[in-house]
């Protein structure tokens, strides 16, 4: 079924005029660190849309700061959470245990209690 039959048109031009005016800023790569033994890993970047060579900001290239958004809870538990727990343990051990960095690691957990009444 197309679109027009969906969504009123202004809608459409409006959703489409919105896409193509937002911009994201150019991805400016890490200076390269001093670590010799740096290992030749390979992240993707979902700005770039490509993978880049894993660069710590530290300049010892030792610590690692990792910020992760964690579940938002407004519901029962679901394994979507789970997943969300479990896929970064793994990636933060295989990186603490096989590649020798030490980590900084931050998951937020968002509340949804709010009581905004729209007049």
């Amino acid at each position: 079924m197309p679109l027009r039959f969906l969504f009123p048109k202004r809608l459409l031009s409006f959703s489409r005029t919105m896409a193509s005016a937002r911009q994201q800023p150019p991805w400016i790569a890490p200076a390269p660190s001093s670590r010799q033994d740096l290992p030749d890993l390979k992240i993707f970047n979902s700005l770039t849309r490509k993978k880049n060579k894993f660069i710590p900001l530290d300049p010892s290239g030792v610590n690692v700061s990792w910020y992760s958004c964690g579940p938002t809870v407004y519901d029962d538990a679901h394994l979507g959470h789970a997943r969300n727990y479990v896929s970064t343990d793994i990636l933060q051990r295989i990186l603490r245990d096989y590649f020798n960095f030490k980590f900084n690691f931050v998951m937020n957990i968002t509340d949804v209690d709010d009581k905004v009444r729209l007049n």
